[in-house]
């Protein structure tokens, strides 16, 4: 089995870390940014060949994620792969395009 990809804004990374815990408890694999990264290796890299390993793609959603270029790029990327995208609302975010 592969593992759940997260993405989200560092503003959230609370929020970020306890779902992380969360899927573990319940025998699911994670990919998460910072923690996944080896530190020879490049960001951008990294994150695309995740994203494109990856089972599925958890998004946290929220207003600072929506405003996130990095997380945009991340959903680009799995939208692209073809990738399932479970988002977890946790504020009143409206959806932008």
């Amino acid at each position: 089995m592969g593992y759940a990809f997260i993405s989200y804004s560092s503003k959230q990374q609370k929020e970020a870390d306890r779902l992380k815990l969360m899927l573990h408890e319940n025998g699911i694999r994670t990919w998460m940014a910072p923690d996944d990264i080896p530190d020879d290796r490049d960001y951008a890299d990294v994150i695309n060949d995740a994203i494109q390993k990856a089972a599925c793609f958890v998004l946290l959603l929220t207003r600072d994620a929506q405003a996130s270029t990095y997380v945009d790029k991340e959903v680009e990327r799995a939208l692209h792969y073809g990738k399932t995208i479970a988002p977890i609302q946790l504020d009143n975010a409206i959806l932008n395009d």
